[in-house]
């Protein structure tokens, strides 16, 4: 797994960054857990974080809401799934973003019942 220096404190505290675009992507990838060898392009982990972020989003749609009381960084290294060693950007993108699907669709199957 492939980690990053966090030169770049102020980012992290809402400064604005001149970092690339691919170290948002990394770091955000880092954070959900997501294994990243350090081959892959700029492209190829926008595209990773992009499906991870989506999942999320369904993720907490299907649940009803976001626990309350968890760190949003560990609640996301127990609900992101896990890139398998062998798996291309492409193939994992492709995993997660079947996953999503699945998670939309469960959300919007008319007899699921949802909490108010």
């Amino acid at each position: 797994m492939m980690t990053f220096d966090r030169h770049d404190e102020g980012a992290r505290d809402g400064a604005r960054s001149d970092a690339p675009p691919q170290f948002a992507a990394l770091r955000s990838l880092n954070e959900n857990g997501v294994d990243v060898t350090g081959s892959e392009s700029g492209v190829e982990l926008t595209m990773m974080q992009l499906a991870v972020d989506a999942f999320r989003r369904a993720a907490e749609v299907l649940a009803g809401r976001a626990p309350l009381g968890v760190p949003a960084t560990e609640l996301c290294r127990h609900v992101v799934p896990p890139r398998a060693a062998d798996e291309t950007p492409r193939q994992y993108t492709e995993r997660v973003n079947r996953m999503t699907e699945r998670f939309r669709s469960l959300t919007e199957s008319p007899g699921r019942e949802r909490p108010r």
